[in-house]
């Protein structure tokens, strides 16, 4: 191995272990999820079909609350599975980065961070993100279960009650529909993972060829 590789291998493998506690992990993982310009494009339109769906059609074909009910139970259902998944996804991630794609991952960076510690840091990210959603789900649960079916805002009218649902719906559904397109830059993460153990493979035997030859 090169003196540069060592000396990048060393400042990489020492970058894991600074600032190891939790607020700066998650100061660090949290800007990972930081939606493209394009994304938040398709999430601005999703928003206002949702808004536009809630406030002119359902608001006044369903029952809010019954229906808020239905879509938190099936959100969370859905998640609980996709954390499975992405829990399942890490160990996968911790498995293959080993031996020569765990140096690697070290020795190469992405910015001011390893690729390791990138894709270490963003396995982070998305668990915590689906496990806020499942808190915030919980939450949903426990207070809409014990709102009267057709509850709503006192001194408010009704104009008032039904913008102010389709409001919060947007907002729900909004970061919800952003979870679940965050699981492309999930699974892009392990194909990158799945494709550098490859080559890492692929250059260790050649050199073993090599040798023997």
């Amino acid at each position: 191995m090169k003196p540069e590789d060592k000396e990048k291998l060393s400042g990489n493998a020492n970058q894991l272990l600074e600032d190891l506690n939790f607020k700066s992990v998650f100061k660090n993982s949290i800007s990972l999820l930081k939606p493209s310009r394009n994304r938040f494009l398709v999430i601005v339109g999703f928003a206002i079909l949702i808004m536009i769906l809630y406030y002119f059609v359902l608001i006044n074909s369903v029952n809010g609350i019954e229906h808020a009910l239905g879509i938190v139970n099936y959100v969370t259902t859905v998640s609980v599975a996709i954390l499975a998944l992405i829990i399942t996804g890490y160990a996968i991630f911790q498995a293959l980065a080993t031996g020569e794609t765990l140096i690697g991952l070290l020795k190469t960076n992405q910015g001011k961070r390893s690729y390791f510690l990138t894709y270490n840091n963003y396995f982070f990210a998305i668990s915590l993100l689906y496990l806020t959603l499942l808190i915030v789900n919980f939450v949903l649960f426990v207070v809409l279960s014990g709102l009267p079916t057709d509850w709503a805002l006192p001194y408010f009218s009704t104009k008032c009650n039904n913008m102010l649902y389709s409001l919060l719906m947007v907002i729900y559904l909004s970061f919800v529909f952003n979870s679940m397109i965050e699981l492309k830059s999930f699974v892009f993460n392990l194909y990158s993972v799945f494709s550098t153990t490859a080559v890492q493979k692929a250059i260790t035997k050649i050199k073993e060829t090599d040798r023997s030859q």
